[in-house]
């Protein structure tokens, strides 16, 4: 049985289940999922390369998001498609119907997505702690939309632009970890 077979059997109900599933499974691959070895995609495809004409067929890699998503919902036609567009959301809710996905839960997703495809993974686990404390220990989406924050981050700016800055502050409590490499 595949690390997906498993995945595709369990159901998350919140953000803090979905993070970990994401967490155990990214650091269980300890590779990245890629189309032809150049775009991170959410299931990775090989084929042949001497052979054009070979049909490509699924290997089993995944992404952050891509293991959220179940077999029955997943589409090849949804590679290169960015993670808090509708269409990826619907299939990640119509995977996990329990789970009440907002704009903190797309923020996460954006997180997620953003340690997979820009990061190597030998560095991962690093930034999925850092990722974890900012979210789960220190609320830090909270507090960008309180009154602490508001020198730091405007409340009316697109929830890409709060991921991009969560990211940020993730990289840099990262490197400020003892005994860690530099990401």
């Amino acid at each position: 049985m595949t690390s997906l077979d498993i995945l595709n059997r369990t159901f998350v109900k919140n953000d803090r289940q979905a993070f970990d599933l994401v967490y155990d499974h990214l650091l269980s691959q300890g590779e990245k999922s890629f189309i032809y070895d150049s775009d991170c995609a959410y299931r990775a495809k090989d084929y042949d390369m001497e052979e054009e004409s070979s049909e490509r067929w699924y290997n089993g890699k995944s992404c952050a998001v891509g293991c959220l998503i179940k077999d029955a919902y997943y589409d090849e036609n949804i590679e290169l498609t960015p993670v808090d567009s509708d269409h990826i959301l619907d299939i990640v809710r119509d995977s996990h119907p329990e789970w009440g996905i907002d704009s903190d839960s797309v923020v996460m997703l954006q997180l997620l997505q953003k340690i997979h495809d820009s990061i190597w993974p030998d560095s991962w686990e690093i930034m999925l702690n850092a990722a974890k404390e900012l979210l789960f220990e220190e609320n830090i989406i909270v507090k960008l939309r309180n009154d602490d924050y508001k020198k730091l981050y405007s409340n009316s700016v697109h929830s890409r632009d709060m991921a991009s800055f969560i990211y940020e502050e993730m990289k840099i409590k990262a490197s400020n970890d003892p005994g860690q490499e530099s990401v």
